[in-house]
């Protein structure tokens, strides 16, 4: 059981009254329904975080300090990443 909140408004005046009403079955549904939407946003929420840090890009400068790559090493990587018809 719980309380319907009525405003009904007489005389320029908003008037509050409180009436007990039982829970019915459509209403039940719209709870587990609010529910389930609460919980895809949830889901969303987390992907959308997830995708996000993905996203950053992590530099690589001065990790590697010291070493000299080639031209020759660098087209060999790349050879090696991507299909290239020679």
């Amino acid at each position: 059981m719980g309380i319907l909140i009525l405003i009904k408004k007489k005389q320029n005046q908003n008037i509050l009254t409180l009436t007990p009403y039982k829970n019915t079955k459509m209403e039940k549904n719209i709870y587990k329904e609010l529910e389930e939407i609460k919980n895809e946003i949830k889901s969303l929420k987390a992907l959308l975080i997830q995708e996000h840090k993905q996203k950053q890009i992590i530099s690589l400068r001065g990790l590697l300090r010291g070493i000299k790559v080639s031209d020759e090493e660098i087209d060999e990587a790349k050879r090696s990443l991507f299909k290239v018809n020679t």
